[in-house]
C-alpha cells in the first residue's frame, strides 16, 4: 500500500470515529436538555437516562482513545481531529446533567409512612456542605470525616456518582493526586485510596497539631477575641490529636519536643530510617542519636588529614593546569598570579574574559608559557598536553582561535590520556538555515515536606549526571549531601559543585514518578530554546498532550535530565515518534518536541556534555601534572 493509499485509509477511519463521537455527544446533549425540563415530580422518569450516562461515557472514552492513536499515526497532521476541546465540552455536559439530576433527587419529599408525616412532607433536612479540600494538611480531617460519612459510605450512590462528588470537592494539589484517573466506576476506589495514602498520615497530622500548639504566639493581653482564638487553637488541636488514637500520646509529645531540637542533618538521617506513615517513639529517637554519637566519636579520631608540606615543597611545586585536580584543602592552592584570588591561574575569570590578543599580552607580561600557562617560557615547556580543540602543542585550549581550526583534524582520534579526561563541553555555533531544538519538559518536583511544585527541565542524554540549580534546591528546602562527583568545564577547569540532592520528579499528566539524584550547580546557563520560536511551530502539535506547553518560548530551566534519568522517562509502551522538523516523542511527561527546525535566522546551538572521573583517575592525573622545580628563597 502506497503512502497516499494509507493516508486515505486513515482519513476514512477518522471520519467514522468522528461520526461516532458526534452521535455520543448528541445523546448527552439530549440528556442535558431533558434534565433541564425535569421537575421534582418527574425526576424518577429521568432515572433511565441518568443510568445510561455511564455507558455513553465509556463509549466516548474508547472513541477518543482511538482518535488519539490514529492522530499519532497520521501521515499528514493537517487531517488530525481535535480531542481536548471536545472532551472538555463533553465532560461539562455530563457533569451538569448529573449535578442537576442529583439536586432534584435530594429535594424530593420523603415517602409517607403514616398520616402524621403528611403535614411535614414539604419540610426537608438542611443540606450538609462538605468543605473543598485543596491539599493543605490542616483541611484534611474535616474534609475526610464528612466525605467518608456523607458520600463514601452512602449505599444509595453509585461508584460513578461518588467519583463525581469526589472530584467536585477537590482543588489544586489535591486534585492532581487523582487527575490521571478516568471518570469510571472502576477507578473510584483507586482514586479514593490514592488520596488517603497521600494525606491520611498519622505522623504528619499529629506533627501539625502539636506544632500548632507549640507555635502559638503567647497572648499579650486578655480580650474576648484573643481568648476565643486561644480556645479554638488549643481545643481543636488537642481534640484532633486524641481522635488520631495514637498508641501513646505522651510519648509522641516527648518525641516531638526532642526531635525539634536536632540539627537538620540529624533530622534528615532519622527520617530516612522511618517508614512514611509510622509514628516513631521517643526511645527510637534516643537510640538513633546514641548510634550517631558513637559514629562521630569514631570519626573524630581520624580527622587529621595530610598537610600540604608533606608534598615536599623543596623538591617541586605542582602546576595546577588543565587536568590538575586535588582533594586537598583550598588553603593549599597557589594564589592566582593575576588577581591574587584563591584559585589556579588558568581558572581565573578575569583572564578568561579577555580577548585572545589580551590573553597573549597578559601571558607575555607575566612571563607565562603559551602551552601550559606555567611560570616558564614556551621553549622551556616540557608538558605533553595539547590544545583540546585542534590538538596543537603551540597554545593552550583557552588560547584557541576558532577561525584557525583545520577541519581535517576533527577526525583525529584523541590520545589515550585525553580520552580519559573528564569534560563538560558547552558549544555555541551559528546555524544559517536550521535551529536545533533541545527538548524541555514541565514536571513536578517534591520538596522537603513532600509537596510538589512546578519545574521546567531540559532533557540532555549527553550529560552523565542530572543537575539542579542551587536556587531551586534552596527554595524546595532539599537537604544536600557531599557530592563524590567531579564536574569540569571548558578546558577541564573544575566547576564547583554545591552538593548532591535526592528527590522525586512526577509527571503532570500521568501517574509516573522518578527518583532523582542530582548534582547542585550554581546555575544552568543559556535559555531553552535560545530564542522564541514562531507560534505556528507549536500549532503543529496542538492535538498532543505536550510535556512543555511553552516549549517554543525562550526561558531558563531549573533542572537538567541527564543520561542517568533518561531511561526512566521512557514510556512502558512501544515508543511513539512523529517524524518532522521538529519531531515529537512520547515520554512519561507527555510529548517532547526535539530536533531541527527550518529557520531563516541565525540562532545559537547549545549542548551540554558532562563526564566524571573515578577517584583512581583523579589521583593518577594529579601525579602526572606538569611540575616545575624551584628553589626556596631564604
Amino acid at each position: 500500500m502506497t503512502n497516499e493509499e494509507l493516508l486515505q485509509s486513515q482519513i476514512k477511519k477518522l471520519a467514522v470515529l468522528k461520526s461516532t463521537r458526534e452521535k455520543l455527544f448528541a445523546q448527552v446533549q439530549n440528556c442535558y436538555d431533558s434534565v433541564k425540563r425535569t421537575t421534582v415530580d418527574t425526576a424518577l422518569q429521568f432515572k433511565p437516562r441518568y443510568k445510561k450516562l455511564e455507558v455513553i461515557e465509556i463509549e466516548m472514552d474508547k472513541t477518543q482513545n482511538a482518535i488519539i492513536q490514529l492522530n499519532a499515526d497520521l501521515l499528514d497532521n493537517r487531517h488530525a481531529l481535535e480531542v481536548c476541546k471536545v472532551q472538555t465540552a463533553f465532560d461539562d455536559l455530563v457533569f451538569n446533567t448529573r449535578g442537576r439530576y442529583l439536586d432534584l433527587v435530594k429535594t424530593q419529599p420523603p415517602q409517607q409512612t403514616s398520616s402524621n408525616s403528611v403535614a411535614n412532607s414539604n419540610q426537608h433536612l438542611p443540606r450538609i456542605n462538605i468543605p473543598t479540600f485543596t491539599g493543605r494538611i490542616e483541611e484534611w480531617s474535616a474534609f475526610f470525616s464528612l466525605f467518608d460519612s456523607v458520600v463514601h459510605k452512602n449505599d444509595a450512590l453509585s461508584e460513578a456518582e461518588k467519583f463525581q462528588y469526589l472530584r467536585s470537592y477537590l482543588r489544586d494539589d489535591a486534585l492532581t493526586v487523582i487527575a490521571n484517573f478516568h471518570l469510571t466506576p472502576e477507578n473510584y476506589a483507586l482514586a479514593y485510596e490514592a488520596l488517603q495514602l497521600r494525606y491520611q498520615n498519622k505522623r504528619r497530622l499529629a506533627t501539625h497539631y502539636v506544632n500548632q500548639i507549640l507555635g502559638f504566639t503567647p497572648l499579650s493581653s486578655p480580650s474576648s477575641s484573643s481568648l476565643r482564638h486561644f480556645l479554638n487553637i488549643h481545643s481543636n488541636s488537642i481534640n484532633a490529636l486524641k481522635a488520631l488514637n495514637l498508641q501513646d500520646l505522651g510519648d509522641f509529645l516527648l518525641f516531638q519536643l526532642s526531635f525539634a531540637n536536632l540539627d537538620p542533618v540529624s533530622r534528615k538521617a532519622f527520617e530516612n530510617r522511618q517508614s512514611s506513615n509510622s509514628v516513631p517513639s521517643y526511645q527510637a529517637l534516643i537510640d538513633f542519636i546514641t548510634d550517631q554519637n558513637r559514629t562521630y566519636e569514631l570519626l573524630s579520631q581520624d580527622t587529621k588529614s595530610p598537610k600540604c608540606k608533606s608534598l615536599s615543597v623543596k623538591s617541586f611545586r605542582a602546576s595546577l593546569m588543565t587536568n590538575a585536580k586535588s582533594d586537598a584543602p583550598s588553603t593549599c592552592s597557589v594564589p592566582c598570579v593575576l588577581c591574587k584570588g584563591s584559585h589556579p591561574f588558568p581558572a581565573c575569570s578575569e583572564f578568561l574574559q579577555k580577548t585572545n590578543e589580551q590573553k597573549y599580552d597578559t601571558l607575555k607580561r607575566l612571563r607565562r608559557c603559551f602551552n601550559c600557562l606555567g611560570a616558564h617560557n614556551r621553549n622551556e615547556c616540557q608538558s605533553r598536553k595539547t590544545c583540546r580543540i585542534c590538538h596543537s602543542n603551540k597554545h593552550h585550549s583557552v588560547l584557541h582561535q576558532e577561525s584557525k581550526v583545520d577541519t581535517s583534524e576533527t577526525s583525529t582520534s584523541p590520545s589515550v590520556e585525553e580520552r580519559k579526561s573528564p569534560v563538560v563541553f558547552s558549544c555555541k555555533t551559528s546555524a544559517e538555515r536550521n535551529t536545533v531544538l533541545l527538548a524541555t519538559v514541565s514536571a513536578q518536583i517534591q520538596d522537603c515536606n513532600g509537596d510538589y511544585h512546578k519545574i521546567r527541565a531540559v532533557v540532555d542524554p549527553g550529560s552523565q549526571v542530572s543537575v539542579i540549580t542551587s536556587s531551586t534546591a534552596q527554595h524546595l528546602g532539599l537537604k544536600r549531601s557531599r557530592s563524590p562527583i567531579e564536574v569540569t568545564g571548558i578546558a577541564s577547569f573544575p566547576v564547583r559543585t554545591q552538593g548532591l540532592i535526592r528527590t522525586t520528579l512526577r509527571s503532570r499528566t500521568r501517574a509516573d514518578v522518578v527518583n532523582v539524584h542530582a548534582v547542585v550547580l550554581s546555575d544552568i546557563p543559556n535559555k531553552f530554546p535560545s530564542q522564541t520560536l514562531p507560534s505556528h511551530i507549536k500549532d503543529q502539535f496542538s492535538h498532543l498532550t505536550l510535556a512543555d506547553e511553552n516549549f517554543h518560548q525562550a526561558a531558563r530551566v531549573e533542572f537538567l535530565i541527564g543520561a542517568d534519568l533518561y531511561p526512566h522517562i521512557l514510556c512502558n509502551t512501544q515508543p511513539n515518534v512523529i517524524q518532522g522538523q521538529p519531531s515529537a516523542i512520547d515520554k512519561i511527561f507527555g510529548w517532547i518536541i526535539i530536533g531541527s527546525i527550518s529557520s531563516s535566522t541565525n540562532s545559537p546551538l547549545c549542548s551540554l556534555l558532562t563526564c566524571t572521573d573515578s577517584l583512581d583517575d583523579t589521583v593518577r592525573k594529579f601525579w602526572e601534572t606538569e611540575t616545575l622545580a624551584f628553589s626556596l628563597q631564604s
